[in-house]
């Protein structure tokens, strides 16, 4: 998805708050109120709450869903979201990310509890602000511009012929120390949000 300051996220997953259906997408994308974001040109949904501040434990921003949009728990690749966890996961669990730019990419948990700030570009690639998250997962798998906000997620096994996950957080970007991951549970706690599952 696009925002009106053109830059792009990947949708995390389909959730609903106590008012509204929409999307989880990266914080740093979603940073203000009332921004609107397209796909293919068609208004998606609107920022309703962004968790991108100083000290936020999640990396996240709620899309209200646009009228004619409709949520689903099934990923771009096919894929199932039929579960999501609030479980703190230990270093060295292996976890997958869909990104819109590198695809399907896994990784290894290796600092878990980090703290890491966070940039916000405009469409030139200039930094025009930053926040520092907390309570971070740093993780060794690749990313690219355009996969910030992809759902992080455990594998589960393939049934009756459909991919299953458990979703465990969303992508926020890299640093110097791998790829970073804000938990499910953070983005519960700061946007009021249930992730739709199958």
């Amino acid at each position: 998805v696009v925002g009106s300051n053109n830059r792009s996220s990947t949708i995390c997953f389909a959730a609903t708050t106590n008012t509204s259906s929409g999307f989880v997408i990266a914080g740093h994308v979603g940073s203000v109120r009332g921004d609107d974001f397209t796909y293919n040109g068609n208004k998606i949904g609107m920022v309703l709450q962004t968790a991108f501040y100083n000290n936020s434990t999640a990396d996240a921003a709620f899309l209200k869903a646009a009228s004619n949009v409709e949520t689903s728990y099934i990923l771009a690749n096919g894929g199932h979201l039929w579960a999501a966890s609030t479980y703190k996961l230990p270093v060295n669990t292996t976890v997958w990310k869909y990104g819109i730019t590198t695809g399907l990419t896994s990784g290894q948990i290796h600092t878990t509890g980090a703290s890491g700030t966070v940039y916000k570009y405009d469409a030139n690639g200039n930094v025009v602000s930053s926040a520092v998250i907390t309570d971070q997962y740093w993780v060794n798998l690749k990313g690219e511009p355009g996969d910030s906000g992809a759902p992080v997620m455990v594998y589960d096994g393939n049934y009756n012929g459909s991919t299953k996950y458990t979703l465990v957080g969303i992508y926020s970007g890299t640093n110097r120390y791998g790829s970073v991951f804000s938990g499910y549970a953070n983005i519960v706690k700061e946007l009021g949000v249930t992730c739709i599952t199958e």
